[in-house]
C-alpha cells in the first residue's frame, strides 16, 4: 500500500510540475506579446512621416481603404470593415509614396 501511495504522490508531483511549466510558458508568451505590441505602437506612433523628398506627410486623418470604406484614425491602422492595412500613402505635395513603416 505504501508503494501505491508513493507512486500516486510521484504522479501528482509530475502533473503539478507540468502544469507549472505550461502556466509559466503561457504567461511568458503573453507578456512578451504585449510588450512587443507596446513597443511597436511606440515606435510607429509618429504624427508625420517623411516622403522621399523630405516633405512631412500626416499619418492621422480620414482615409479610404481599398475596399471603399472610409475611416478616421491612423493611416496604417487596420480597416474596420475588411481588416486590411495599406502599404503606402501618397505625399500631399509631390504625390510620391510613403511606405508603411510596419512593413519594412
Amino acid at each position: 500500500m505504501a508503494m501505491l501511495r508513493d507512486a500516486l504522490g510521484l504522479c501528482l508531483t509530475i502533473l503539478r510540475l507540468g502544469w507549472w511549466c505550461i502556466t509559466t510558458l503561457w504567461l511568458g508568451v503573453r507578456i512578451s506579446w504585449r510588450l512587443g505590441e507596446t513597443m511597436w505602437r511606440l515606435f510607429h506612433s509618429h504624427e508625420t512621416l517623411a516622403c522621399p523628398r523630405g516633405h512631412a506627410v500626416p499619418v492621422f486623418g480620414t482615409w479610404t481603404c481599398g475596399c471603399g470604406a472610409s475611416y478616421d484614425g491612423r493611416a496604417f491602422a487596420r480597416c474596420p470593415i475588411c481588416g486590411r492595412t495599406c502599404g503606402w500613402i501618397p505625399c500631399p505635395e509631390c504625390h510620391l509614396p510613403v511606405r508603411n513603416p510596419g512593413l519594412e
